[in-house]
């Protein structure tokens, strides 16, 4: 069985962490890689095949929302689900297609 392959990108250690120890419950989810800015995962994504990917919004470097338009841009194929602090956002990356918005603090039956 093929697993989803996902990165995820936060720059907060404990909620990467607690993202990180959710999504190792599942079996059929794979995270292949974990950043702390939007400019090294977009390096990363054009070079390595990525199914999913978990984004904050404001990260350093190249923040959630632009690097959303340039993986969509790239790949339209990857699914993109924001984890986020903000609800006021949820419009516009329901606009970038994304595939789902994730308030924090998580919750495990919502991930």
């Amino acid at each position: 069985m093929n697993k989803i392959k996902c990165i995820l990108v936060e720059d907060e250690i404990p909620a990467m962490d607690e993202l990180q120890f959710i999504l190792n419950e599942y079996k059929d989810i794979e995270i292949v890689n974990k950043f702390y800015d939007g400019k090294t995962a977009a390096d990363f994504i054009k070079k390595e095949r990525t199914d999913v990917i978990f984004v904050d919004i404001n990260i350093p470097v190249l923040n959630g929302m632009e690097l959303a338009k340039m993986i969509k841009a790239f790949d339209e194929n990857i699914a993109i689900i924001f984890v986020t602090a903000y609800d006021k956002y949820a419009i516009s990356a329901f606009e970038l297609m994304a595939l789902d918005y994730i308030l924090k603090p998580f919750d495990e039956n919502r991930i």
